[in-house]
């Protein structure tokens, strides 16, 4: 068993590397919205890694051939990813024509101050003590004021 996973290391080792780029690329294209590629970089590597090891353990009946197809899967990852960002794939303009956030009706990103200060504005307004006579417009406070747990 020890000869085994150390044999493993070995060969697949240097291959998490490029693996790695290719997980961090995956996870930026998640937040770029763009994963056409990284579903297809994701279909190539098991496609890679089960049908060549199997072609490997039937022909070659040797583990090391195994472990050289699941290298070569880890690498057609990261290789693949690397080439669909650098080729422009985030950069290209939506099917629509139109960016992420017009198409989601938006007029900014989700990030934007004008969304992080609406947020810190609601949360100031419910942390105000009520004062009596005064109309409060946060629904956040209004829901405190008239729930059973808050008197």
């Amino acid at each position: 068993m020890l000869a085994a996973g150390t044999a493993y290391l070995h060969s697949v080792g240097p291959a998490y590397g490029p693996f790695g780029l290719g997980f961090a690329l995956y996870f930026a294209s998640q937040g770029a919205g763009r994963l056409l590629w990284p579903v297809v970089a994701g279909f190539a590597r098991l496609l890679i890694a089960v049908g060549g090891g199997w072609i490997a353990l039937a022909s070659m009946r040797s583990l090391g051939w195994v472990f050289v197809a699941l290298s070569a899967a880890l690498v057609t990852y990261g290789l693949l990813l690397s080439a669909a960002v650098a080729s422009g794939a985030w950069f290209k303009p939506a099917r629509g024509g139109r960016s992420l956030p017009m198409r989601l009706g938006r007029s900014h990103p989700p990030g934007d101050m004008h969304m992080t200060n609406s947020v810190a504005r609601q949360i100031v307004l419910a942390a105000r003590p009520r004062r009596k006579g005064r109309k409060q417009t946060c629904p956040t406070y209004r829901r405190r004021a008239t729930s059973p747990l808050h008197p």
